[in-house]
């Protein structure tokens, strides 16, 4: 008999989230945040991973950053809670963003790490590579950036461990009404 858990039936969803909470069970890996990342994912909360396209230049990171905030407003369109990671160095860009959804819908969370601590962290050692002038246009080194000047949240990341991290975004969803408390 083969696993029908996956198929394209109309409880797929539900089933690979199940499976997926029963495998971090089974590896004991319960803490509160991943507790209330499985709330979130029963409110149809959706993360829209940002792919790299083109070499970088200033129109590259301009169409990237386009792309991901026409797919989030499709999603948000849809009625999901949609959560979008990427590096938005421009303040017209994050503008624009902005302006694709209703007001009310966009929340801009500044992760606000210190040029210097970014670096010590670098496990792939990029900083290093565009220091050494391998990586052009990297943003704060070859490639301004531009610090957002009303986040609607600033998380201090040389102040705040991971989950405390996660914990202010999270309070601050609830806090909004976006998600249950």
């Amino acid at each position: 008999m083969t696993d029908q858990r996956f198929d394209d039936g109309p409880y797929r969803q539900a089933d690979e989230w199940e499976h997926q909470k029963r495998e971090r069970q089974d590896r004991q890996m319960q803490s509160p945040v991943l507790e209330t990342f499985e709330c979130l994912a029963w409110v149809q909360t959706r993360a829209v991973e940002k792919e790299q396209r083109g070499d970088g230049s200033h129109d590259d990171r301009v169409e990237n950053i386009r792309r991901v905030a026409e797919v989030a407003r499709l999603m948000t369109e849809a009625g999901l809670i949609t959560l979008v990671s990427f590096i938005s160095p421009f303040r017209a860009e994050r503008r624009l963003a902005r302006d694709l959804v209703p007001d009310g819908e966009f929340f801009l969370v500044h992760i606000d790490t210190p040029l210097e601590v970014a670096e010590q962290r670098d496990p792939k050692g990029l900083y290093k590579k565009a220091r050494a002038g391998r990586i052009p246009n990297f943003t704060g080194i070859g490639s301004a950036y531009e610090r957002p000047e009303k986040p609607d949240l600033r998380i201090d990341t040389s102040a705040l461990s991971a989950d405390e991290a996660a914990n202010r975004v999270i309070g601050e969803l609830v806090a909004r009404g976006i998600v249950p408390g």
